[in-house]
């Protein structure tokens, strides 16, 4: 797994031509050069060369070029004391100069002094070795969440530490992100490296990771590298490697995995359909980190999955990186519950909100027979998920993290196992597929409260419902971990539980819709650093020193031109010019993903254009005059509000279809600059619902602007002297 070369990747990535293996010897030894790759689900290998080799110092050997996916070398001694030293892979690159790689290293932790302390030493030894790849390369930011870190020990030149509220992971990531971003105009980070605190590091994994970057190709460098998580526990086993979110849950294609075992080392090679990789360690491109970018302030859980669906960047995993985490899956704690469910129907209202109820059923579902199964605190706090997301989004802005964490219910917690538990498990049986049944399920409900039997039973990992008849308590046991769990029978407990599922599922009926429209609306906002400099407490440094403006789109469209020409500009505009921009949509669409993209702020506030067919009836406008009273009318309040709070200096409206940011600006005294870029009536077919007032309006505007001298001769005695023409086209260069 460590010392093969993954050859396939290697050359479509980097595109090297030539590679050697620079051994450093002190003997006789016979060099056997492999390659290998599957064959029909099989091992296919491949003896190269056989060489006898007697030396001392380094010892190079050119490898050969073919099409298997790894390459790899055995080494045998031919004669008593001979000493291998170590070694590494080598190429030619030629008339390429290698990419310039300066990593920042992110680190979250919360009482995880040991690791930390570790982990540092093995990076502070490499960043002063100037035979390491990470030479002067690395700068660490490490977010202390429980603030026991000894400061004056170890920070120094490339490491940094700040204390930091307890937020979670969430927000330790994020404060090690802005404290980088920070930073950035001096140091010009290339890549940002997210690593758990609770890891065993090596640092060849890091190395390894500089020297890919250092080599890939233009094309593949917005790419995310990530790395495996192993368990600390048995140390040869990968228990995740880069998965997917699919619909409703996960896809995992590589857990669980022997790494003694060859085939799957080949299996580990194979390019998966991925689209996230966890921050256990996850290398990310620096140019998607902006203060427009930042990941939700959702405490833990779900955090990198977000961020990774968000970016949509392409996931490269290399055998040879990763970490041993210290991650103990069979040992649950209820509290985390809350988070996975609140949690994921918050990112499901952004990227499928259509697929948020149908979450929520399932999950209302699966932690009510927790209750059956005795387990009151994962009912419990799994329904509470349900209902604060239902809250929506301004409830969940102004929600104290902290103290909402410290209030979720857990009411049991994992002790150290003894023999005679061990020897009285059983294996507990699956619920059969009639436990679905509400009748099935009463009949366990009626069992809990009117038995009069007190057994105790012990079952080896989980119980199902079936094992809680007859019982008071029940002992889970997990073996791998030597810890056990009591669940007793509550019936304080269960009512509760069934109080809680009424609860939720009234939320979704009633409060749902609203709340996936909220944050499908206005997750944005908690995506900036403006917002997260507020939620931390800290000095926001982040700040554009450039104007701020607000585009006013009349589509949320991917497919309209006006559309992507505005993204365009203002992606333009914020990165090149320093201009801080946001867009304001006026309905929900399949454009925000390209204003995602393209790093470009957005807010939803619900509005009606004020353009109509050519000869439409009476009754038709009449119709639209009354859309425009009952939806402009708010919408104009909320952005006078959006004005007033955020300070823009300009608003620029798109086309000539939307008008409310006109009104709104005129009554803030804004400038506004109207960007015209159809004729309406000429192509197509429609006009203005009153074009006297929309005139008079759109003169009102400092600037307009038109896209083609035809449509600059049409408004030009409209407008008179504030009319401009620019072609509907940005060089980029």
């Amino acid at each position: 797994y460590f010392n093969s070369f993954s050859l396939s990747k290697w050359i479509k990535y980097t595109g090297i031509d030539n590679l050697k293996i620079s051994l450093d010897l002190e003997g006789e030894f016979a060099l056997y050069i492999y390659s290998a790759r599957l064959n029909n689900g099989a091992v296919s290998r491949s003896l190269h060369s056989k060489i006898k080799i007697r030396a001392k110092g380094n010892y190079i050997y050119s490898l050969p070029f073919c099409s298997d996916d790894i390459l790899y070398f055995e080494l045998t001694a031919l004669e008593d004391n001979c000493v291998f030293k170590g070694g590494f892979y080598e190429t030619d690159l030629k008339w390429r100069v290698p990419n310039r790689i300066k990593l920042a290293i992110g680190i979250c932790t919360f009482r995880r002094e040991e690791f930390i302390i570790a982990n540092l030493d093995r990076l502070a030894h490499a960043v002063n070795d100037q035979n390491s790849a990470l030479y002067n390369r690395i700068s660490v930011f490490i977010s202390d969440n429980g603030q026991t870190l000894p400061l004056s020990e170890l920070e120094s030149e490339n490491i940094h530490i700040v204390y930091n509220k307890n937020l979670g992971g969430a927000g330790g990531f994020t404060r090690s992100l802005i404290e980088a971003l920070n930073v950035q105009d001096k140091e010009r980070f290339t890549n940002f490296l997210f690593l758990d605190d609770d890891i065993l590091l090596s640092v060849y994994a890091v190395e390894r990771n500089v020297a890919f970057l250092s080599m890939l190709l233009p094309k593949y460098q917005n790419s995310v590298i990530g790395g495996a998580m192993f368990s600390t526990d048995e140390r040869y086993l990968q228990f995740e490697s880069a998965a997917k979110w699919q619909r409703t849950g996960f896809v995992f294609n590589r857990r669980d995995i022997d790494m003694r075992d060859t085939i799957n080392i080949l299996l580990n090679e194979q390019e998966y359909d991925v689209n996230y990789n966890a921050w256990c360690y996850c290398c990310i491109p620096f140019s998607i980190v902006t203060k427009y970018n930042l990941p939700l302030p959702i405490f833990f859980h779900m955090d990198d999955v977000e961020y990774g669906l968000r970016n949509k960047l392409p996931v490269i995993t290399l055998n040879g990186i990763n970490v041993w985490h210290l991650y103990k899956k069979a040992l649950v704690n209820a509290k985390n519950d809350y988070y996975d469910v609140r949690n994921r129907l918050i990112m499901l209202s952004q990227f499928t909100p259509e697929l948020v109820k149908e979450l929520a059923y399932i999950y209302l579902n699966s932690f009510t027979k927790e209750a059956l199964k005795f387990h009151y605190a994962r009912c419990l706090n799994g329904l509470e998920g349900i209902i604060d997301f239902s809250k929506g989004y301004e409830w969940f802005r102004r929600l104290d993290t902290e103290k909402k964490h410290k209030k979720l219910f857990n009411n049991v917690k994992w002790k150290n196992s003894s023999e005679d538990i061990d020897r009285n498990a059983i294996v507990s049986m699956p619920d059969e597929s009639s436990m679905r049944l509400g009748s099935e399920k009463r009949k366990i409900a009626l069992n809990h409260i009117f038995s009069l039997k007190n057994e105790q039973k012990v079952f080896f990992n989980d119980n199902s419902m079936t094992d809680t008849i007859d019982a008071k308590s029940i002992c889970v046991y997990v073996p791998s971990e030597q810890k056990v769990i009591y669940y007793r029978k509550n019936n304080f407990l269960a009512f509760r539980c069934l109080i809680k599922h009424y609860k939720a599922l009234r939320s979704i009926k009633k409060s749902f819709s609203r709340a996936i429209k909220e944050f499908n609306y206005r997750i944005t906002e908690l995506q900036t650093g403006d917002f997260w400099t507020k939620y931390l407490n800290i000095p926001n440094n982040l700040k554009i020193d450039g104007k701020k403006v607000l585009f006013v789109a009349s589509d949320n469209d991917a497919t309209s031109g006006a559309f992507r020409s505005m993204v365009v500009l203002s992606s333009i505009l914020q990165q090149k010019y320093s201009i801080e921009v946001c867009v304001l949509l006026p309905k929900n669409g399949d454009g925000t993903p390209l204003l995602r993209e393209a790093g470009v702020r957005y807010i939803i506030i619900d509005s009606e254009d004020w353009i109509v067919k050519i000869g439409c009836s009476k009754k038709e406008k009449k119709e639209k005059r009354k859309k425009i009273r009952k939806t402009n009318i708010c919408a104009i309040k909320k952005l006078c509000k959006l004005l007033q709070e955020e300070k823009f200096d300009l608003v620029h409206i798109n086309t000539s279809y939307s008008y409310i940011g006109a009104i709104a600006a005129k009554k803030k005294n804004i400038p506004v600059v109207w960007h015209i870029r159809e004729f309406l009536e000429e192509d197509q077919t429609r006009e203005m619902l009153n074009r006297k007032k929309g005139y008079l309006l759109l003169n009102s505007a400092t600037n307009v602007v038109a896209i083609s001298d035809s449509i600059y001769n049409k408004y030009k005695d409209v407008c008179k002297d504030k009319i401009v023409m620019i072609y509907n086209g940005i060089d980029h260069k």
